[in-house]
């Protein structure tokens, strides 16, 4: 990879697994949890600088959008929690070294994201026969934290590279509606990612095209 400046758009697919952590409140130790796993798409743009022939330097935009949910039952306060991922972005710096045609890279900075916690309470402690059943309740929040990784780039062509990436992502936590009379669940999310990426470098070198007298 010897680009001295590179602009770069492509598309990206990722598998993803989202964690989620329940408590009653923010006041009490998180007492469950459960695992989103799904597939992502989206596509990233940035611009790479080589500082030197070895060392690259760049900032990166990306964004994914998805729609998987799993759902488990929370015993001790009787409700069934959902937790879905919709969408990821982040705004990142990126390091790299360059060694021919490889490029290996570290990446961090900040991440936005979107998920929806639905809430379904049980029978035990939700309904007094003969009371009514309390309906479920669902929250949307978008989410901000921060998202750290590494990966790998080959440029099998002067305008095309391919890419193996690994990301984590931290979004803190957040409360998610109230339920019947119930403080709200405290939801704590994280989000893994492997992801395989295609871009496109514009500003890319042109190759030497060497004439015979």
């Amino acid at each position: 990879m010897k680009n001295s400046t590179a602009f770069v758009t492509a598309g990206l697919f990722s598998l993803f697994a989202c964690g989620a952590a329940f408590a009653q409140s923010s006041q009490i130790p998180v007492g469950a949890g459960t695992n989103v796993a799904g597939v992502m798409g989206g596509a990233y743009v940035g611009y790479n600088y080589q500082v030197s022939p070895n060392f690259v330097v760049g900032v990166e935009g990306d964004f994914q959008g998805n729609h998987s949910s799993a759902s488990f039952y929370y015993p001790t306060f009787d409700v069934s929690p959902s937790v879905q991922q919709n969408w990821l972005a982040s705004l990142n710096a990126r390091l790299g070294i360059a060694y021919d045609r490889v490029l290996f890279y570290v990446i961090g900075g900040g991440a936005l994201a979107q998920g929806s916690v639905t809430a379904t309470p049980g029978v035990v402690l939700f309904r007094s026969p003969p009371g009514p059943v309390v309906p479920e309740v669902s929250r949307t929040a978008n989410l901000s934290g921060w998202d750290i990784g590494a990966g790998i780039e080959y440029a099998f062509d002067p305008h095309w590279v391919s890419r193996l990436e690994y990301r984590f992502y931290d979004f803190g936590s957040f409360d998610s509606a109230n339920v019947g009379h119930y403080l709200p669940l405290h939801v704590q999310t994280s989000v893994n990612t492997v992801r395989v990426g295609f871009a496109y470098l514009f500003g890319a070198p042109a190759p030497v095209v060497v004439t015979k007298d």
